[in-house]
């Protein structure tokens, strides 16, 4: 069976975690994703390595998207399970069409859309610090050339469910 990847981009706030979840739920696989900084409490799903063991995985093609963040490493593991979600940025889409490429894996990938203003009130909602909130929005500000490059655009505006279940379907067909 051939591999299908399923990348999800959109702005912080607009419930990328929530979807990822619902994917994982029903039938997809997340690889592991690694990061070189320091734990959070919150934190759920990272695998925490040193620099030097990040550019060693890298550099042995064990990481294919990767990206620097304020001096950490962030990178996900590559997987042979048939059906894998990745959440990433702009960059991370164009590793991960490259890794598809050569993979010769098919990529189904989706932007979902929403305001910087809605994306504010739901980052607000959820309690997350005002200096975060603005730092957010900028680095979502570059996100607008993404959408060009995604397989489908779902607004976000929607319920939950409904927006998982547009996708799931466009992902059905696809």
């Amino acid at each position: 069976m051939r591999q299908k990847i399923v990348a999800l981009l959109w702005p912080s706030g607009s419930g990328k975690s929530t979807q990822e979840k619902l994917f994982i739920e029903q039938w997809f696989v997340k690889p592991t994703n690694y990061t070189t900084r320091d734990p959070r409490p919150t934190d759920v799903g990272y695998e925490y390595i040193s620099p030097e063991e990040f550019l060693e995985k890298r550099s042995q093609g064990l990481i294919p998207v990767h990206t620097e963040i304020y001096g950490n490493y962030y990178g996900f593991a590559t997987s042979d399970d048939p059906k894998v979600i990745y959440v990433v940025d702009g960059n991370g889409l164009v590793q991960l069409q490259q890794f598809c490429e050569e993979k010769k894996s098919e990529l189904f990938s989706v932007f979902l859309a929403l305001s910087p203003d809605e994306c504010k009130t739901r980052m607000i909602a959820r309690g997350d610090p005002s200096e975060k909130i603005q730092q957010r929005l900028l680095a979502d500000a570059d996100l607008n050339y993404t959408r060009a490059m995604c397989t489908i655009l779902v607004d976000a505006r929607k319920s939950i469910l409904e927006v998982f279940n547009e996708i799931d379907i466009l992902y059905q067909s696809s």
